[in-house]
């Protein structure tokens, strides 16, 4: 997979999680694999996102 590939791309990613992460400005694959499944995560809380740590 790319760098630049789009979230959507990734397995075993849903709807409802693409939207949060979106929301949160991780709209990319080098987004979230730079930032981490933790800080990742902690972003989308913070940014409003009503996730549960099957996201993480």
């Amino acid at each position: 997979m790319s760098a630049a590939a789009a979230i959507a791309e990734l397995p075993n990613l849903g709807p409802k999680s693409q939207a949060a992460l979106a929301a949160a400005g991780i709209t990319s694959f080098e987004t979230l694999r730079r930032l981490g499944s933790v800080a990742a995560y902690a972003k989308v809380r913070r940014s409003g996102g009503k996730v549960s740590l099957n996201l993480l």
